[in-house]
């Protein structure tokens, strides 16, 4: 019972992340990292020493670019802390 409008110069503007804090911040960086690590290893790009020289590069960008670009400090130790949680195992909403 429905009517569907269309309205064809209708516009939307994409924010980047802005519900995780933009596109540098410290929550976009966390999951950005950990979340592209867990998919590695679930599509079987996994062999350690093969993907760690792979990913550092990768890694050591999404680092500096966090501490230049984004929230400084602690973007930049968001993606550590990433990493840290990938290797540890943890899924799931970012621990506190």
């Amino acid at each position: 019972g429905f009517e569907l409008l269309v309205n064809p110069k209708a516009k939307i503007w994409h924010k980047v992340s802005v519900s995780s804090g933009g596109e540098y911040g410290p929550t976009h960086m966390y999951y950005l990292e950990r979340n592209r690590l867990f998919l590695m290893k679930k599509f079987g790009f996994w062999i350690p020493i093969v993907s760690w020289f792979l990913v550092s590069p990768i890694l050591i960008k999404r680092f500096f670019a966090g501490l230049i670009r984004g929230e400084g400090i602690r973007s930049a130790l968001a993606v550590l802390s990433g990493v840290r949680d990938f290797c540890l195992g943890r899924t799931g909403p970012k621990a506190a």
